[in-house]
């Protein structure tokens, strides 16, 4: 069976994603049973899983505003558990996001008839690469943080709403729909209309795939911005190593709010290795691209006058950028772990901002019963 941990599992299980790892992707007891019996699903406990990470961070480059160059960066939490045989909990989010405060991500119900998951509340996109509580370096995804214009969406943000899948998600093929607010969490603008989303994942071959498409529309001024994410995901396990893949295709209606389409597209490839039996590499390239520079030169006469920021970085309206991600890990013990990575980009010159984390974390999750 393959091991993927993404947030499907956690839900499946009613288990919060602490209850398998620590300080991130650090494996726990429970973790390291599931590696070695991975054929086994985990039961669901009857009593909640607690769990809770702190990141502290250096950046070269500062944080941000008037914030120093090493801050608490985040304070994770997460909690899930079972209200009934079939119904389940799962509450995660930040306390703590950036130095800031955070928000919650997630806080929905989860029902699981036979052959069938029902979700309902406040929910992240079902993507194959988590990117909210799976990544192992600081430095976030391009793609997951892609905006166009005015348009707030973003891949990895939440939405309120629910869906309904259908198939085996541990190791079969699972189809699901969604409806949610055509809102984005604190854009600021109102919302507008129902969004959709539809999603296709195949685990069954030794690797997964997925798809994901989402439509909605945006009020922006003076014309509304219909808009269409399409994106294709791979992951796979050889070895020591994790190959993940991910391309999107997005087109929009009017994303400065002038009625001009655009289109635009964002991808990554990211490699992981086991270099020993508490370390891992990391190595990843992304890039970024839309068609609104010439549209925008057209209307306005300030040079980088549009600015939309990933990773840190400035990128204005229509330039491609692309970013490559170096770095690995050391885990001292369950609980903690070290990070040191470099991120280049190329904005048009080439800088290096280099990232130092230490992550601490601890959950109530203990081994369960027949492990």
């Amino acid at each position: 069976m393959l091991l993927l941990a993404t947030a499907w599992f956690a839900t499946l299980t009613g288990l919060a994603c602490g209850a398998c790892h620590t300080a991130g992707a650090n494996l726990n007891d429970i973790g390291r049973a599931y590696l070695a019996k991975s054929n086994v699903a985990l039961p669901i406990g009857d009593r909640p899983t607690i769990s809770l990470k702190a990141d502290a961070l250096y950046s070269s480059d500062g944080n941000g505003g008037d914030l120093p160059k090493i801050i608490v960066d985040y304070v994770d939490y997460a909690a899930a558990g079972k209200i009934a045989p079939n119904l389940a909990y799962v509450v995660r989010g930040h306390a703590l996001d950036t130095g800031d405060s955070g928000d919650t991500t997630d806080a929905f119900l989860e029902w699981r008839p036979p052959g069938a998951r029902v979700v309902g509340g406040l929910i992240t996109l079902p993507l194959e690469t988590d990117a909210q509580y799976y990544r192992e370096l600081n430095t976030a995804f391009l793609a997951y943080e892609d905006t166009v214009g005015y348009n707030p969406f973003v891949l990895d943000s939440s939405h309120s709403g629910g869906g309904v899948y259908l198939g085996r998600p541990a190791n079969g093929i699972e189809a699901g729909a969604f409806a949610f607010a055509g809102h984005d969490q604190n854009s600021g603008l109102p919302s507008l209309g129902t969004d959709t989303a539809f999603s296709l994942t195949d685990r069954s071959r030794g690797f997964a795939v997925s798809l994901l498409r989402y439509d909605g529309s945006r009020p922006l001024l003076p014309f509304a911005d219909r808009f269409r994410r399409e994106s294709v995901a791979a992951v796979a396990d050889v070895g020591y190593l994790r190959f993940d893949a991910f391309y999107m295709h997005g087109n929009d209606t009017s994303a400065l709010g002038f009625a001009d389409p655009e289109t635009s597209s964002a991808a990554f490839l990211q490699v992981r290795a086991d270099t020993g039996p508490r370390s891992f590499a990391i190595a990843r390239y992304e890039g970024q691209n839309d068609s609104l520079d010439s549209f925008a030169s057209l209307y306005f006469s300030t040079p980088g006058a549009f600015v939309t920021t990933y990773g840190g970085q400035g990128n204005a309206f229509g330039a491609f950028f692309r970013q490559a991600v170096l770095g690995g890990g050391y885990t001292p013990s369950t609980h903690v772990r070290f990070t040191l990575e470099d991120a280049i980009t190329h904005t048009p010159r080439t800088h290096h901002t280099l990232r130092a984390v230490m992550a601490i974390g601890a959950s109530n999750a203990r081994l369960s019963a027949g492990y």
